[in-house]
């Protein structure tokens, strides 16, 4: 098990979710044909070798020679790749971010009508990266996003009003946005509006309508949501205790990263809640976490450090 788990981990750490609508290459794909048709001028294929370049899918990993694919076919127009070449430079792949540059390429893809890039553009234009902060641009960037269909334009609008930023604070239009996000299917917006129900914000308190909220949320496969659920399902909130549904939804947001998920599975292994006792497992998932900066893991390990040491003082006691 701890080595699935190592596995696991290691997966997360791949940076494909950076690129929104790029299509994979599974490795029994033949790489050398699409690469053949991608060195004959074929943008699309161009593009799909970049993806195939940034994951390691048959082929071994190279983040140069994905940018280069990525700017071979952004120069022939290719939308998707316009805006990958963008989230090169956001997020400084090759080196560091350029947000100016990054700009530039999230402008280009919005002009071609790539939905995804409005949803960037806004957020730089909110945080006055590469460009100045201007927060009703940024609104009506996040209008446009969601009115094509891009759910987390309705999320960033609705997290705009949350907190009043640039805006007055406005909670239960916030929750209306939310709520338009997550019947779009955006989990994030889901687990808001748990988190709302939970605490009576923008909305009557409501502990049964907040889980069924944190529910979808985990449905659709936010981690945030998966961990919430699990916590829930531990006990909490009055909820009945299923501690099999508890561990589940816990390994599927530890899946995604969650640092939280990951110290919860270490606990469900310390004390054989939904799957078997193994101490082995439960402290390499609370060193990891603690080394990830995971107070709550931090907290146990020292209180195992503290066990042990009595025990072994009561056993060279009794040996005495």
């Amino acid at each position: 098990m701890k080595k699935l788990i190592a596995l696991l981990l290691a997966v997360m750490l791949l940076l494909t979710a950076a690129f929104a609508a790029a299509e994979t290459v599974t490795p029994e794909s033949n790489f050398a044909d699409l690469l053949a048709a991608a060195e004959s001028g074929d943008a699309t294929a161009q593009g799909k070798v970049a993806v195939a370049y940034f994951q390691g899918e048959g082929v071994e990993q190279d983040l140069q020679a994905a940018y280069d694919w990525f700017l071979k076919s952004a120069e022939q127009g290719e939308a998707t790749s316009i805006y990958n070449v963008g989230v090169f430079h956001y997020f400084g792949y090759l080196g560091e971010s350029n947000y100016e540059e990054a700009f530039g390429w999230f402008e280009k893809a919005a002009e071609l009508g790539y939905v995804n890039a409005y949803v960037n553009l806004a957020s730089m234009y909110r945080a006055g990266q590469g460009v100045e902060a201007d927060k009703q641009k940024a609104l009506e960037l996040y209008q446009k996003a969601a009115e094509q269909g891009q759910p987390a334009g309705w999320l960033d609008m609705g997290s705009m009003y949350y907190t009043g930023d640039g805006i007055e604070r406005d909670a239960v239009k916030a929750a209306e946005l939310f709520q338009l996000a997550a019947e779009g299917g955006n989990g994030e917006a889901a687990y808001n509006l748990g988190v709302m129900a939970q605490n009576g914000e923008g909305m009557a308190a409501d502990p049964a309508k907040a889980m069924e909220w944190y529910s979808l949320s985990a449905d659709l496969g936010y981690a945030k949501g998966q961990t919430t659920m699990g916590a829930l399902y531990l006990g909490a909130n009055g909820v009945e205790e299923d501690f099999d549904k508890a561990f589940q939804y816990f390994f599927a947001a530890m899946q995604q990263g969650d640092l939280d998920a990951l110290y919860f599975v270490g606990m469900c292994f310390e004390k054989g809640l939904g799957t078997e006792v193994d101490n082995d497992t439960a402290m390499y998932c609370y060193q990891l976490a603690a080394q990830m900066g995971h107070e709550g893991a931090v907290q146990r390990l020292q209180v195992i450090e503290e066990m042990n040491a009595y025990m072994e003082e009561a056993d060279a006691a009794k040996e005495e």
